[in-house]
């Protein structure tokens, strides 16, 4: 429920249409809850919690870190975002797009704003500082073990489990041979880290198209471990 209130708050902050750089001439002609419905009826969204997939909350805290830096609320978006790097590895990538979002939309109407750069060596600042108490307390509540850090990065990165699932990554390395792996795990780890340039670049401009490049970065990232 919290992910579709993140969506409706999204879309009824108009930046799918207007941000402080930028106006498209395309109006959104939706109402704003129409974008919470569309996500609670998505078969994907019903087949992620029938399965009980962690997914669920790694998406909540996505979208909640989205829905507040579109209002300006910085520290909550960064903290939702390190919350969802926490419980997964690909949404780090959209930190530098997050930073920027709410760069923009909390100093649009500030006349003195502050150095780009030193805003956000800070909220890399509390970024770092949030994911190092979470993994931290991961760490004392498990007994003083790292062995978690395998369970939520390394199946990304080096994807050990190829039970089939409704990803395609599990079929691709299933098919191929075993010398190839390490190649083609560099080559689809490095497919990602293509898409937060423009994402950057794009976010400042036009908000929707921005969000519609995310999602096939997301859900090809997460592919690989939707219902894991």
């Amino acid at each position: 429920m919290q992910s579709a209130l993140s969506l409706i708050q999204i879309a009824a902050s108009g930046v799918s249409a207007s941000t402080p750089l930028y106006t498209s001439s395309r109006a959104n002609t939706l109402p704003p809850w129409a974008a919470g419905a569309a996500f609670l009826l998505n078969p994907f969204t019903v087949a992620t919690c029938l399965s009980r997939s962690t997914l669920v909350f790694t998406n909540t805290a996505i979208l909640t870190s989205v829905a507040k830096a579109v209002q300006g609320d910085s520290l909550a978006a960064i903290l939702s975002l390190a919350m969802s790097s926490y419980l997964s590895l690909y949404p780090v990538l959209i930190l530098p797009a997050l930073i920027l979002l709410s760069y923009d939309m909390r100093f649009s109407t500030v006349a003195a704003k502050p150095v780009l750069a030193n805003y956000t060596a800070m909220m890399m600042g509390v970024f770092l500082t949030a994911m190092a108490g979470l993994l931290g307390l991961s760490y004392v509540i498990t007994s003083n073990s790292w062995e978690f850090l395998f369970s939520t990065y390394g199946v990304h990165l080096l994807l050990p489990d190829l039970t089939p699932n409704v990803g395609l990554w599990w079929y691709f390395f299933i098919e191929m041979f075993d010398s190839f792996r390490e190649f083609f795990l560099c080559v689809f780890q490095l497919h990602l880290l293509i898409y937060v340039g423009g994402l950057c670049i794009r976010i400042r401009l036009v908000m929707d198209d921005a969000a519609r490049v995310w999602g096939m970065a997301n859900e090809h990232g997460t592919g690989n471990n939707r219902c894991s």
